[in-house]
């Protein structure tokens, strides 16, 4: 009887240790990784040396895919990965990355990311589409956006803004 206390003891520190192991620990690393991408992303525009900031974007987007296979609900790792795919230069594949973080949080810094993306593009119609979204969350999100498309922005949002107040009354 002891010897089967023993094993079954032991049974279940193995698996305790497997589960922490396989369930637990992924998920702290990727967390780790998400502040220390966030971190690098944040310094990426102070960086001179085009070759170190291409090569650790790559590797941002490798460890952002790989905890989004953990946590694919966390709209900040798919942030992440667009603005990594951006610096790599693949707007397309950031522009997918943005629309899945839009699908599960909806947030103005995401329509100001997507929109920045196609005015580089030329899409200024679909930007300036984006740029209300954001503007309607904070103005602020049109101020790096040049004239005269600023304009318009501001415009459709005091017009949107116009209309809501009018229909309270």
């Amino acid at each position: 009887m002891r010897v089967l206390r023993s094993l079954l003891a032991g049974f279940v520190t193995i698996a305790a240790i497997a589960l922490i192991a396989r369930g637990i620990l992924p998920r702290i690393e990727c967390n780790r990784e998400k502040g220390r991408i966030n971190r690098e992303v944040r310094q990426f525009g102070r960086s001179g040396d085009e070759n170190a900031r291409t090569a650790q974007a790559s590797n941002n987007v490798a460890a952002c895919r790989r905890c989004l296979t953990i946590y694919p609900e966390d709209f900040q790792l798919h942030i992440l990965m667009a603005s990594n795919l951006r610096i790599l230069g693949n707007d397309e594949e950031a522009l997918q990355s943005y629309e899945r973080a839009r699908a599960i949080a909806e947030r103005p810094e995401i329509y100001a990311q997507m929109a920045e993306i196609e005015i580089e593009r030329g899409n200024l119609e679909t930007a300036r589409r984006l740029l209300v979204r954001a503007a309607m969350f904070d103005v602020r999100f049109v101020e790096t956006v040049d004239e005269p498309l600023r304009g318009e922005v501001l415009a459709e949002v005091l017009a949107r803004h116009e209309r809501l107040l009018a229909a309270r009354k």
